[in-house]
């Protein structure tokens, strides 16, 4: 366009910074989902590595800062109401929870697969991944 004089220099320099600021604020927003991304997959990956051994170690010791970081690990909030605590788990580690991969009998899954490529599995995992991914709590991770 520029060189079959439908547009200015002045022109043509003003789409040209426009474009420039349009790029990197795109390039901005994608660096912070990025960011965003890798911190929720650490933390993921940290809830899921430590959650097996919390209880014992959380009952074998009497460090309080460790007792604190595991009970900031397994749950989202702890509410405690007339004598009552009332304990909400993490969404991811709530899911891994109530998980049931397959049952036997007329209960059994449908597709027959009860390994890691079964389709209950995958959903599963794409629950996890969605989670990590966006932060919400897609299909039962709540």
């Amino acid at each position: 366009m520029r060189e079959h004089g439908e547009l200015s220099s002045e022109e043509f320099q003003d789409r040209k910074l426009h474009y420039k600021a349009q790029i990197a604020t795109i390039e901005a927003v994608q660096e912070k989902a990025d960011l965003e991304y890798e911190t929720r997959r650490l933390e993921a990956e940290t809830r899921l590595s430590e959650a097996p051994t919390a209880y014992d170690r959380f009952t074998t010791t009497d460090d309080v800062h460790v007792k604190r970081y595991l009970s900031s690990l397994l749950a989202e909030s702890y509410v405690l109401t007339l004598g009552n605590l009332e304990i909400k788990p993490h969404p991811v580690l709530d899911r891994i929870r109530t998980f049931e991969p397959s049952r036997s009998g007329p209960e059994q899954i449908s597709d027959g697969q009860s390994g890691p490529d079964s389709s209950v599995w995958r959903r599963f995992r794409d629950d996890i991944r969605t989670w990590v991914s966006h932060g919400d709590e897609p299909n039962g991770l709540t």
